[in-house]
């Protein structure tokens, strides 16, 4: 596992580390998107970063991309449930599997830009709870 660059001048401090639970049930056209969004954001704010990839027993193809994501890159994790069992299943999943401090949930559909995860990662030790919100275009 390489360790993340120095902070230049304009880039804020890297003190946390945070486990990134990613629920995907297929997700296959937007998973790769979404997980590429989430290491550029990590890699720019965090001390150390995991990607949990919790595949909820797609049949589209997605675990087959999580699991090449998780070979392309030792901070990412694909674990597969053995069919849909639900969002609230996959999370209790991702806590079970999550090593670092802080524990980040977003979602695999990419539906966050990721200039807006980079801020979510930024606001992390602020507070207990970080509960960004986006707007809807």
């Amino acid at each position: 596992m390489s360790k993340p660059p120095s902070p230049g001048p304009t880039e804020p401090a890297r003190l946390h580390r945070v486990s990134v639970f990613v629920p995907a049930y297929n997700e296959a056209a937007n998973l790769e998107a979404a997980i590429r969004d989430i290491v550029w954001a990590a890699e720019r704010t965090l001390a150390d970063y995991e990607v949990i990839i919790v595949d909820d027993g797609s049949r589209d193809g997605t675990g087959e991309i999580a699991d090449r994501l998780a070979e392309e890159n030792d901070r990412i994790r694909a674990v597969h449930q053995p069919r849909n069992l639900g969002i609230a299943r996959a999370y209790e999943r991702a806590l079970d599997e999550a090593k670092l401090e802080y524990v980040s949930f977003l979602p695999g559909d990419g539906e966050i830009a990721r200039e807006s995860i980079r801020d979510i990662f930024a606001a992390v030790g602020a507070a207990d709870v970080v509960a960004p919100y986006h707007g809807n275009s």
